[in-house]
């Protein structure tokens, strides 16, 4: 019997880091009120909750901003420098990243901010 419960808690758990998405990261990201948000419960501790935040429109949000973040600020040296050629070559490149990592979904991507 004992053997059972062991197997059975390994499965769920394992199941359980399977189903959340990568990368994992530790951050404390609390939807704003109003916001519907999905969440998972913690396996033998159900009275805590992962907030599964990449699969809101705020955490989508977040992780946007985020990644923007380097563009925005290559933006800001060659705003204040439009003929430095090392500002120039920084902000293609990470622009050209940005671009490269949400190409498919790019307008999808940029439509939560409108």
């Amino acid at each position: 019997m004992q053997a059972s419960i062991q197997e059975a808690l390994r499965i769920t758990t394992v199941g359980f880091w399977e189903d959340a998405d990568k990368p994992l990261r530790n951050a404390i990201l609390i939807p704003p009120k109003g916001e519907v948000f999905v969440a998972k419960y913690v396996t033998g501790y159900e009275r805590n909750i992962l907030i599964m935040s990449d699969k809101s429109n705020y955490g989508r949000k977040w992780v946007m901003n985020e990644e923007l973040k380097p563009v925005l600020k290559a933006e800001g040296k060659l705003a204040t420098n439009p003929t430095n050629p090392k500002f120039m070559s920084e902000y293609r490149l990470v622009l050209q990243v940005f671009l490269e990592k949400h190409r498919d979904g790019l307008e999808s991507a940029l439509s939560i901010f409108a």
